[in-house]
């Protein structure tokens, strides 16, 4: 379903009625109250939930729905005359369930002798499944079995050639391109996610009296959100990395299994009494109007 966004405690029910995360043929059993912990902990991790992203329910493998392919077009009519044809507004596009897993090991005794294993294993298991999931919808490729992020959708925005900031005019050019596309300016200002380093260069920048530079007023109210997800290693120097603006409710992060954790006794138990522990989610990303999103490129500081 993929109407208005599913709020988390839906997606979490559902998790919790379809999937269990306890494996009790392991003899170590995760704590029950770290079932819900471990959902709200992935989510909160990841930048896009932070900026807005919608979240959808997947009933099934693959859920079609469809996405704005441009604004649809309005004239003004005389009495029994026709109203012009534009071109198709809306398309199909498939949301299609791909599966992201984390493995990691421990021995028996720590995951046995030691009290808050349980949450540090569920802590740094979730971080590194919300910092890819994060990735690919910021800037994944389609291939490889991930998924499409927003910088590799066809009819996204861009800002080209930025090369090192010197002030905040990129920033304001990029809320110029969305509201030339119809996003509100209350959308617009609202949130831009980039490197850690391009945020150090912004907020470094300083004035002609070495202060702080202003902001314009029309991003104050802009959050920067740094994220490793998005590198420094891009363009034909190597050296370049990336923003993105818009509405980030346009972006629908479809789940058809929730975040699940499986303790398991594998050869390797009966080898050196080590313990696997497997993570994993099914999910997939659709930007449903591409317009709606702006990307700052060839930043290279």
């Amino acid at each position: 379903m993929l109407g208005d966004r599913c709020e988390d405690k839906a997606a979490l029910e559902f998790s919790r009625e379809a999937k269990s995360r306890s494996g009790g043929a392991t003899g170590v059993l995760l704590p029950q109250a770290f079932q819900g912990e471990w959902i709200d902990n992935l989510r909160s991790f990841m930048v896009l939930e932070a900026a807005g992203m919608t979240t959808a329910t997947m009933t099934d493998r693959t859920v079609t729905s469809s996405r704005v392919v441009s604004d649809p077009p309005v004239a003004w009519r005389a009495e029994s005359t026709a109203l012009a044809a534009g071109d198709p507004t809306f398309e199909l596009r498939n949301l299609v369930a791909r599966t992201l897993g984390v493995r990691v090991q421990s021995t028996v005794e720590l995951a046995q002798d030691s009290p808050d294993f349980g949450s540090q294993l569920l802590n740094v298991m979730g971080k590194a499944l919300a910092h890819e999931i994060d990735r690919v919808g910021l800037i994944g490729t389609g291939v490889a079995n991930q998924p499409t992020g927003i910088v590799k959708t066809s009819g996204i925005n861009s800002v080209s050639a930025i090369g090192t900031p010197s002030s905040f005019s990129p920033l304001v050019n990029g809320v110029q391109k969305l509201l030339e596309n119809n996003v509100p300016l209350e959308i617009a200002e609202r949130n831009a996610i980039m490197s850690p380093r391009t945020w150090g260069s912004l907020e470094n920048l300083t004035a002609t009296d070495n202060q702080p530079l202003m902001r314009p007023n029309s991003l104050d109210r802009m959050a920067f959100r740094p994220t490793n997800s998005i590198p420094n290693d891009l363009g034909t120097g190597t050296d370049e990395s990336l923003a993105i603006m818009g509405d980030f409710r346009e972006l629908v992060l479809g789940v058809r299994m929730e975040a699940t954790v499986e303790a398991l006794r594998l050869q390797s138990y009966a080898d050196n009494l080590l313990l696997e522990f497997v993570g994993l989610t099914r999910v997939d990303f659709m930007v449903r109007r591409p317009a709606s999103f702006v990307v700052l490129e060839g930043i290279t500081a």
